[in-house]
């Protein structure tokens, strides 16, 4: 019964967060990221989710990111919502290269970031919109090589035009 007793005492001592303090990371976390819960129960259950990916993190020593915005999530639910599988792959046929020759002496190496032709990631939130962002990067980076001007273009317009609401 001591044995049992102590290794209680060394558990609840060597864990880095007491439910208070959980509760407390919770409440911050709420309104940093703005969530909003129906009701006491899903406030609760999200509470409860919270608090097990903090203690799986800790367990895991995996706690490099902080508490992120997904921390309410279990991890089915981050998988359902953020990680798509449904898509269809295109046809793999195998195609000729291109050559390219080379006509110009380009440098060896070009840093885009620190020439100032990278914007700051954009965040879709809970648009799976991940095309819209990489054709409106693609579109920033091509105009920043033609006119070494740095330009923010707006996904939400090609969002806008995608009438088959998929």
């Amino acid at each position: 019964m001591r044995k049992l007793l102590l290794l209680a005492i060394i558990v609840l001592a060597t864990s880095a967060f007491t439910d208070q303090e959980i509760r407390g990371e919770f409440q911050k976390f709420v309104r940093k990221y703005h969530k909003k819960y129906s009701s006491l129960k899903e406030y609760t259950k999200r509470l409860h989710i919270f608090t097990s990916n903090i203690k799986r993190l800790e367990k895991k020593n995996h706690a490099t990111q902080g508490i992120t915005k997904f921390m309410d999530l279990t991890p089915n639910e981050f998988k359902a919502k953020y990680l798509t599988s449904d898509y269809k792959r295109a046809d793999k046929k195998v195609k000729k290269p291109i050559k390219f020759q080379r006509r110009v002496n380009a440098p060896d190496e070009y840093n885009w970031v620190t020439e100032g032709g990278v914007n700051p990631p954009k965040d879709p939130g809970d648009c799976d919109a991940g095309y819209a962002l990489a054709c409106t990067s693609q579109m920033e980076g091509a105009a920043f090589a033609k006119h070494k001007d740095q330009f923010q273009l707006s996904a939400q317009v090609i969002l806008d035009c995608d009438v088959s609401n998929n």
